[in-house]
């Protein structure tokens, strides 16, 4: 079911910010990809794509997904990547999941890792949401959703980031670019 969410309503609103904000070519992260099935939507172009879980067992998956070049074990609070190494950084519904200290963590390590002038694409579920309000009992606890478009712009202020867009799909998801 959450797959089928994804890719009916996720995948075309995070696939034109991919094509709209990153650059063609370069290396980009999946932070919290899972088993990454939302990459086999984006156009690869000449980007090189590596997913970045926790989950020994969503890379297994992540590794045979279309436009993955890569897969590494890893928690988004502290990359496994040098200082301005990447070109940019996207994830889908992974913030939610949390702490408040454990977000400013991840903003942390992405502003360090992101080469000056590259972007980060959060799609961040937020409270009202059509999967939130009538399918909340299919979906693990989710202590940080956002609350608006303003939520998640402040959010990113409070971390240095300069917001580019902000947008709200069509299901009421918050997408969030920002460098």
């Amino acid at each position: 079911m959450a797959d089928l969410y994804r890719k009916l309503f996720l995948a075309g609103p995070m696939s034109h910010m991919v094509e709209k904000y990153f650059k063609s070519d370069g290396t980009f992260l999946e932070a919290g990809s899972g088993s990454a099935t939302d990459s086999c939507y984006f156009t690869k172009k000449n980007r090189r794509m590596i997913a970045l879980d926790i989950s020994e067992e969503a890379l297994k998956i992540a590794i045979n997904q279309k436009n993955i070049d890569e897969v590494r074990l890893g928690d988004i609070r502290n990359l496994p990547f040098a200082d301005e190494s990447l070109d940019g950084i996207w994830n889908l519904g992974v913030m939610e999941h949390l702490s408040l200290d454990d977000i400013d963590k991840s903003l942390h390590e992405f502003k360090r890792v992101l080469k000056p002038g590259s972007k980060i694409i959060l799609l961040w579920p937020a409270v009202y949401n059509i999967a939130n309000m009538f399918l909340w009992w299919l979906f693990p606890a989710m202590p940080n959703l956002l609350k608006s478009k303003k939520h998640g712009i402040g959010i990113l202020l409070k971390n240095n980031f300069r917001v580019l867009e902000s947008k709200v799909t069509i299901v009421g998801d918050i997408i969030l670019v920002a460098e």
